[in-house]
């Protein structure tokens, strides 16, 4: 079994010219660590000013035993510290806390491997998502973003975290504003990754289920067709 603070000095052997920061909430004994490289990756789709990526790792677990350790690979863009998580089967591992260590270990090395297929699918994933727009499930017709923000709140494709609707299609489309960012689904995922780390969210860790969502506004194509919301 390894404690977070052991984890964290090896995933920095593994990764020494990362910058990291830790999280760790002594009440649940659960802990967040995010490293992160310095070196740029370059997504096409995203090319510009602001818009470099870096490679990091975020891994969570707690030292009670009672969870699991879950490490994943990400693609961090530089301009807002804005982070877009791979999808489930690409640099995502989970293993049982109460493994050996050497477990574990392999478990950390397994997550590494994985990086170059996960800089391989996100560039695809971007190129897709800057090429489509939010549409009507109903018509087809091209939705503003204004109005695709507020159908994904209203559907919880974008969370709440314990503001109000109308508050948290405030937040997002500040965020969107403050981006420059394309009227795409990209656009709209960008936004949400800023909004992660600058909205005015009211519950713990609203940060990394911000991400999760832009992450899973990214690849759940299905989620880019929205119903319109009752009146």
């Amino acid at each position: 079994m390894l404690d977070s603070d052991e984890i964290a000095h090896v995933l920095a052997q593994r990764l020494p010219t990362c910058r990291g920061v830790v999280e760790y909430d002594r009440a649940t004994t659960r802990t967040r660590i995010r490293l992160v490289d310095q070196a740029p990756i370059d997504v096409p789709a995203l090319s510009g000013v602001g818009r470099v990526h870096s490679l990091g790792i975020d891994l969570s677990t707690r030292d009670d035993g009672l969870g699991s350790i879950v490490a994943q690979a990400f693609l961090e863009r530089r301009r807002c510290l804005n982070a877009s998580l791979s999808s489930v089967g690409t640099g995502l591992v989970r293993r049982r806390h109460l493994g050996t260590r050497d477990d574990l270990l392999l478990a950390l090395d397994e997550v590494l491997g994985q990086v170059p297929a996960l800089i391989a699918e996100l560039r695809t994933a971007w190129a897709r998502a800057a090429a489509e727009y939010y549409l009507d499930s109903e018509t087809g017709a091209r939705l503003s973003v204004p109005e695709a923000v507020a159908r994904l709140v209203a559907a919880g494709h974008l969370p709440t975290l314990g503001v109000s609707a109308e508050d948290a299609v405030d937040t997002y489309l500040a965020s969107w504003r403050a981006e420059e960012s394309p009227h795409t689904v990209a656009g709209v995922v960008m936004a949400a990754q800023r909004a992660a780390h600058e909205g005015s969210w009211r519950t713990r860790w609203a940060d990394e289920t911000a991400e999760e969502a832009a992450a899973g506004l990214l690849y759940q194509t299905v989620s880019w067709r929205l119903d319109a919301v009752d009146a």
